[in-house]
């Protein structure tokens, strides 16, 4: 990451804690899921976490498997 864009000794911590969960529990989201780091130039990192709409938690959320999955059951008949 060093290699793209300068960040502090701060931002690398930052952005390794939403990296290393303490542990993982089935359907629970990542911890870094949503989570971003806004840099401009040589200033701080703004961290940033996405908050979704209903519509969108309803719509299956930040489930980027999800069209994977549908091709499965087209090619493959149903999963599971």
């Amino acid at each position: 990451m060093r290699e793209v864009v300068d960040l502090s000794r701060a931002e690398v911590d930052t952005i390794t804690s939403w990296s290393t969960p303490p542990g993982w529990k089935a359907g629970e989201a990542h911890p870094g899921q949503g989570r971003f780091l806004i840099k401009a130039g040589q200033r701080a990192g703004i961290p940033v976490q996405l908050q979704l709409t209903n519509a969108e938690r309803n719509a299956g959320g930040l489930n980027t498997n999800r069209r994977w999955n549908l091709d499965k059951t087209v090619l493959h008949g149903p999963v599971g």
